[in-house]
């Protein structure tokens, strides 16, 4: 009988639970609603208030149409604005004038490698060790195969030999010395000298010079404060390109030689090419600056390339040709460019650290297996990196992936045994061979593969650029020089005294010119004693052609800035969405908060979000909110009534003080004090 009592007991407590539930249910949503419609009288959105206060039903209908098309207009404006934001997020600004101009580093190339003096008086010296090292690499010629009749193949040929003998010696010695290229140096009106000239070698120009503006203490003076060319870089550069001896016309004899010789056919007929190197080095004089050049036609003089403090001087960037026998006056404008580091188009922030720089190598003394005694370590150099950096690594890193050595055209930062062109020892087969297995898969990715993945490397190269670079444009304006009455002036102010102590392998690296000792200031001055003194004779054809003079300014003390801007800064946004909502909608910031109010109260009322037993009561009609709701206007009849409910209800302890306070704020009646009380209690007693 107990468990039969107890089941139905049990039941009806079920469906009391799930009664109360659905109470709650209702009640909470009555709360929401209740909510919603006093945000609706008091908010600041025009169109939600309108609805909400009309008492008209079209007049709500009418008001919720125009509500609802303009929150819509309001979300298409808004996102045709953040599609443009999205493509195009920044302006280019150019801001001309706003900077002050930077004089950068300025790198000298010779077009003729070789020093045209060296070759001529150290010809024996220089002969001598080509055929005791590389026996002028006959080697070579039997191992690679290289008996082609083609002549021109054959000076081909002879340019490979020549980038194996860069990649394996040290070739400091027959390229361009500072000390004498170097006349007369002059930078803002102070004396500079070749302390100022760092040596950078490449294969094109071997040994090239880069000036930098750092005097003693390492003070550097770059800041441009005029355009004049007092304010920048004045030299006398000496080229020695063209020798007393040398006949300009024999370079054509010689060729013609090379091309027409019948112990050529002799030798062609009986099949031995092997020493077609040592004859056409020894019996036709051929220079080394026509077999590093090849079959290309380049003129005399120097080579100038203008880049930014501390970077590497990449052949690829600005550069102008300054001929022989020109006064040439070259002005630079800089431009800076901030570019801001985005997702879509990521820069390189510079830091401090080392992942900011570039070690090349700028020369090498050669390996120790060719020379007797301790060596000088390689000079590596730190280099600011920049966008051509990261080509130079993506190639780099093509050439060692496929043959396990790195390529000498480009630079590189390990040591020249490691280059595909480098030979230990010109004289043994086995190492020979192995050469010419590097040397054919270095040609061959060069010809077949790097040449389809430059323009990659090339773009994605755009997303390694520093944030901040300044570049150069260049314009350069010449004329003949000198002038035949300033011959004189110029040899006896600045010639004779800076090539009198001067002389050819007086600075020798590796010994090869141990034995020269000439002054090059012979090969175009004759000089004779006499009771007078010293006279000196100099052609002025010589003259001309072994002499230029270069000067570098700013054509202006101000460059351009070009600046990456934000399309919409936070305070433009603002105004922008702002502006949006407020012509739409009418929306400002006070309706935000007044809607995150209306969230604060929803979600820390939760009493009122139960259900109020007064509310489960059954009040009468005039007293039911949901069908004429109360006032604090109403008549005191109302609110006696009223009264009287929720005083019974509070004597009987039905309702608690909170829940009584919630049934009057429920039925739109003031809250309760001890004056009103004892009023509405007379009032209570009066009606009875």
């Amino acid at each position: 009988m107990a468990t039969a009592s107890q089941a139905p007991r049990t039941k009806q407590e079920q469906q009391q639970q799930q009664q109360r539930r659905e109470q709650e249910r209702r009640n909470t949503l009555r709360f929401i609603i209740n909510e919603f419609n006093d945000y609706g009288h008091r908010t600041t959105v025009h169109g939600l208030g309108h609805m909400y206060q009309s008492t008209d039903t079209r007049r709500k209908l009418f008001w919720l149409c125009i509500t609802l098309v303009s929150c819509g207009a309001c979300a298409v404006h808004i996102y045709f604005i953040v599609a443009n934001y999205m493509e195009t997020p920044v302006n280019s600004v150019i801001l001309q004038g706003r900077i002050r101009q930077e004089f950068p580093d300025v790198t000298f190339c010779n077009m003729y490698p070789i020093s045209e003096s060296v070759q001529y008086h150290a010809a024996k010296e220089i002969h001598g060790h080509i055929s005791n090292r590389w026996k002028y690499f006959s080697g070579f010629i039997r191992a690679g195969n290289f008996s082609a009749n083609d002549k021109v193949g054959r000076l081909k040929v002879a340019r490979t030999f020549m980038q194996i003998f860069w990649a394996s010696e040290d070739t400091r010695d027959l390229a361009h010395d500072d000390d004498l290229f170097i006349v007369q140096c002059s930078y803002k009106n102070r004396q500079c000298s070749n302390k100022q000239f760092k040596m950078v070698q490449n294969l094109r120009y071997w040994n090239c010079y880069t000036f930098a503006p750092k005097f003693d203490g390492g003070h550097e003076d770059r800041q441009v404060y005029s355009s004049n060319e007092d304010e920048g870089l004045s030299l006398i550069l000496y080229t020695n390109s063209h020798l007393r001896n040398v006949h300009p016309k024999n370079g054509l004899t010689t060729i013609r030689d090379v091309y027409y010789d019948y112990e050529d056919e002799i030798l062609n007929h009986l099949g031995d090419q092997s020493n077609f190197l040592e004859r056409y080095l020894e019996n036709y004089n051929l220079s080394l600056n026509q077999l590093l050049a090849g079959d290309k036609l380049e003129p005399d003089g120097m080579r100038v390339i203008l880049h930014e403090k501390d970077t590497y001087p990449h052949m690829d960037m600005n550069s102008v040709i300054v001929g022989n026998g020109d006064f040439s006056n070259i002005n630079f404008y800089m431009e800076r460019k901030l570019s801001k580091n985005r997702p879509e188009h990521p820069c390189r922030v510079e830091t401090s650290g080392t992942e900011d720089r570039m070690e090349y190598m700028a020369y090498y003394p050669g390996s120790n297996i060719r020379y007797p005694g301790p060596r000088p370590p390689p000079n590596f150099k730190k280099f600011k990196r920049a966008r051509l950096d990261y080509i130079v690594d993506k190639s780099q890193a093509l050439f060692w992936s496929a043959c396990h050595c790195y390529t000498h055209i480009m630079p590189f930062q390990c040591f020249n045994t490691e280059l595909c062109y480098h030979c230990r020892d010109g004289t043994d087969p086995a190492e020979i061979e192995r050469t010419l297995r590097h040397i054919w898969c270095h040609d061959r990715v060069y010809e077949h593969r790097l040449k389809h993945k430059i323009f990659d490397y090339f773009r994605d190269s755009q997303n390694f650029q520093p944030c901040s670079v300044n570049n150069y444009n260049v314009k350069m304006g010449s004329s003949a020089w000198p002038s035949q009455r300033d011959i004189q002036f110029l040899i006896n102010q600045y010639v004779l005294p800076a090539f009198q102590k001067e002389t050819v392998g007086a600075r020798s690296y590796n010994h090869i010119l141990k034995n020269t000792s000439v002054a090059p200031i012979h090969d175009i001055i004759s000089q004779e004693s006499s009771g007078h003194g010293v006279n000196w004779t100099a052609a002025e054809f010589l003259v001309r052609k072994n002499f230029l003079k270069v000067a570098i300014h700013a054509d202006s003390p101000t460059g351009t800035l070009h600046e990456e801007v934000e399309s919409y800064s936070f305070a433009e946004a603002l105004s922008e969405i702002g502006g949006i909502f407020g012509l739409y909608a009418g929306v400002s910031i006070l309706s935000f908060f007044e809607f995150v109010e209306l969230v604060y109260l929803m979600s820390t009322k939760p009493k009122e979000a139960r259900p109020l037993r007064c509310q489960q009561h059954q009040l009468p009609g005039s007293l039911d909110r949901r069908r004429s709701p109360l006032r604090p206007s109403s008549s005191s009849m109302m609110h006696a009534a009223a009264s009287i409910f929720l005083k019974e209800a509070a004597e009987s302890g039905e309702l608690a003080p909170d829940e009584l306070d919630g049934c009057r704020h429920l039925l739109g009646l003031p809250a309760a004090d001890a004056p009103a009380a004892a009023a509405d209690a007379q009032e209570a007693a009066t009606l009875a």
